[in-house]
């Protein structure tokens, strides 16, 4: 053996070892940086995430917020402007009246216009409720501002037409976008506007109904259960201020008669029930009853009050028999609980004595039977 062999023999070894080495190497690196991967990633995503929210809170902040200020002190900044020109008599009633309807308009058209552009559409619709805001609220003091009216001399006819114009284009934008908001804000400023009204007459009720039923057609349509209850409080509000006022007998019991048949129509129409229908068509048939209750009172008609509390007793078991017909779910035992609770009231208007006791005990002992 030569001196040669040992020394090759451990340079081979060295070179082998090396090369394991190497290997070994490699493959921990491969399988560390494996191993932090998911962390990796799960940091970038946080950081995504956090600039995600940073963007989304900016976009807030630009396009709602800052856009509904903006809007906000447009009208005030306009408002101011007018308050001084009016208190300098810079300005006559009739062109400040032009003045407030053609600036409205005009930010109703900037609105459309600018709503084009995908990027500006919620700053749009901003100026677009701000026009028409001014517009309703020019027309409105048109009329209902007594040294305003005296000096144009338009009727009340003439601006409930032009107000009711102005709800009409509030409400047709609304239900293109399809904003809920929108809409009922038409609808409150147009039952504002009928209750506010200088002279509340047969003309405001009927008034009152039109919207009444114009805002049942746009709740059936877009199916919107929201707009019951608010509907059926305004409606009946207003018919009280004008009952107040004075009518006669025939003409508000024909008037409450066709807000309830309206309301009653309306419940029947949804495709389906819910809590909100369900208290809207309790609250109907209550205020009617009530209403009509007080107008018997106030006319003298006390021998009619036990007639009326039957007749609702067997209108609301109709309206159940009709509900469950439909399959109106919860809608069906509001009917038939009210059906109840006018024939308990029926009882002791129309009987005397121990008969009540008897007929009280006898429709309790019937309602277990059949709740058993």
């Amino acid at each position: 053996m030569s001196d040669k062999q040992p020394i090759d023999e451990l340079k081979n070894q060295i070179y082998s070892l090396n090369k394991r080495v190497s290997e070994l190497e490699k493959k921990l690196h491969v399988d560390v940086m494996e191993s932090y991967q998911p962390q990796v990633e799960e940091k970038i995503e946080k950081v995504e995430l956090k600039h995600e929210k940073k963007t989304n809170f900016e976009e807030a902040m630009g396009f709602k917020w800052f856009s509904r200020v903006g809007i906000l002190a447009l009208v005030l900044g306009v408002v101011f402007f007018l308050k001084y020109a009016f208190d300098n008599d810079l300005i006559n009633h009739l062109a400040r009246i032009i003045i407030g309807v053609v600036g409205g308009i005009g930010l109703i058209v900037a609105g459309e216009l600018t709503s084009k552009n995908e990027k500006y559409r919620q700053w749009a619709k901003k100026l677009v409720g701000g026009g028409f805001a001014i517009t309703y609220f020019s027309a409105f003091a048109a009329y209902n501002f007594v040294e305003y009216r005296e000096a144009i001399g338009i009727t009340l006819s003439q601006d409930i037409i032009l107000l009711s114009m102005i709800v009409i284009a509030g409400i047709i934008l609304g239900l293109r976008d399809d904003s809920k908001v929108f809409v009922g804000v038409a609808f409150l400023l147009g039952f504002i506007n009928a209750f506010m009204g200088a002279e509340i007459g047969t003309l405001t009720v009927i008034y009152g109904l039109f919207l009444a039923v114009l805002l049942i057609v746009v709740s059936i349509y877009k199916q919107w259960h929201s707009f019951s209850v608010g509907a059926v409080v305004a409606t009946y509000f207003l018919f009280a201020g004008w009952m107040d006022a004075g009518s006669s007998f025939s003409m508000a019991i024909t008037f409450l008669s066709a807000y309830c048949l309206a309301f009653i129509i309306q419940s029947l129409l949804f495709k389906t029930s819910s809590s909100t229908i369900l208290a809207s068509s309790v609250l109907n048939l209550v205020l009617f009853y009530a209403i009509f209750y007080a107008l018997l009172q106030d006319f003298h008609y006390l021998q009619w009050d036990g007639l009326l509390t039957w007749g609702m007793a067997v209108a609301s078991f109709c309206l159940y028999l009709a509900s469950k017909y439909l399959n109106r779910g919860s809608l069906r035992f509001g009917y038939l609980a009210l059906s109840l609770l006018f024939l308990t009231l029926a009882i002791p208007l129309e009987l005397k004595d121990q008969w009540i006791t008897i007929a009280w005990a006898v429709e309790g002992v019937v309602l277990t039977w059949m709740g058993m």
